[in-house]
């Protein structure tokens, strides 16, 4: 009898270090611990979605978008939204490129953009920034989320500009009365849209006057941007009664931007002047070169007569 106590004692003693062991085994997790932990969840805006480059000459090219970031932590936990930009010309540059998120911290925090489009760019060419990011949870560095997932876009339109020039190799001619002579005048776009110019010549009235015959090959152009043309610009002296005239004649040419003066009522406007010497004799109904040939026939033929004579005298 005492012997089967004995076991069941023992018995009894082993199961319940049997249940502690168990106990042990299994871990229970404490609150803290059974709290699921949250990845951050990060959103990307900008106020502006669309906005125009100034890259005329002398401009800075710069435009600027405002942007704004929101980031969702749990209690426990910091995150760190790190911001990074893409454009058309890589040149964007994001101002905080890293903020910081918190319990204490949270809001919607702010962040600028700035993107410089190159000098002279086409006014055909439509640009793009791209605004994107991580966002990392520390303690323990795990990554969340950023919405929307491939970036929040934006649109760079280029602001139109006017400049041209106008050139010719040679702007000062010298030629006899009644003749006449040819002006080779450029015109160079040198804006970044296509423009359309007028050519005009502002003393044509006087010329005409003075006896002058003025002709251009073409008085209303379409250049396009960074390209040239060529216009012809020919003269006709006048015929007039001079044993030698020596003068000097201006011609004034005047260049307009039309479009220039569609956008802004103020047209892009150059003038060049082109200088004209008459000089020689002038005897009208006369060619010059006949006249001069019969003088020298007459020459020939009198010196002739007077060689004949000569010899009849001997």
């Amino acid at each position: 009898m005492r012997k089967r106590l004995r076991y069941m004692k023992f018995g009894i003693m082993m199961g319940i270090m049997l249940i502690g062991l168990l106990i042990t085994m299994v871990s229970v997790p404490d609150e803290a611990e059974a709290a699921p932990t949250l990845t951050p969840i990060a959103t990307i805006g900008l106020v502006q979605s669309q906005q125009t480059a100034d890259v005329s000459p002398g401009s800075l090219g710069i435009v600027t978008f405002d942007g704004t970031v929101t980031c969702v932590v749990n209690s426990a936990t910091t995150a760190i939204v790190q911001l990074e930009a893409t454009d058309t010309w890589t040149s964007a540059v994001v101002t905080p490129s890293a903020i910081e998120f918190s319990n204490t911290n949270a809001g919607a925090k702010t962040f600028q953009v700035s993107v410089k489009a190159p000098l002279y760019t086409s006014r055909n060419v439509v640009g793009q920034v791209v605004v994107s990011g991580k966002v990392i949870m520390y303690p323990g560095r795990l990554y969340g989320t950023v919405q929307p997932t491939d970036g929040v876009k934006a649109r760079i339109d280029i602001d139109s500009f006017y400049k041209f020039q106008i050139n010719a190799p040679k702007k000062y001619q010298e030629v006899g009365p009644g003749q006449q002579m040819v002006y080779n005048v450029h015109v160079i776009n040198q804006g970044n849209i296509r423009d359309t110019f007028e050519i005009d010549i502002e003393n044509e009235e006087q010329l005409t006057k003075a006896g002058f015959v003025l002709t251009l090959s073409q008085r209303v152009i379409d250049v396009e941007e960074l390209e040239e043309k060529v216009i012809k610009l020919t003269v006709n002296t006048p015929i007039e009664w001079n044993v030698w005239k020596n003068k000097v004649t201006g011609v004034k040419v005047s260049v307009v931007s039309t479009l220039s003066l569609e956008e802004s009522g103020n047209p892009l406007t150059q003038i060049e002047y082109f200088k004209i010497r008459e000089r020689g004799a002038s005897v009208p109904g006369f060619d010059p070169t006949f006249l001069i040939m019969s003088f020298v026939g007459l020459a020939i033929i009198v010196r002739t007569r007077t060689l004949k004579r000569r010899r009849q005298l001997k």
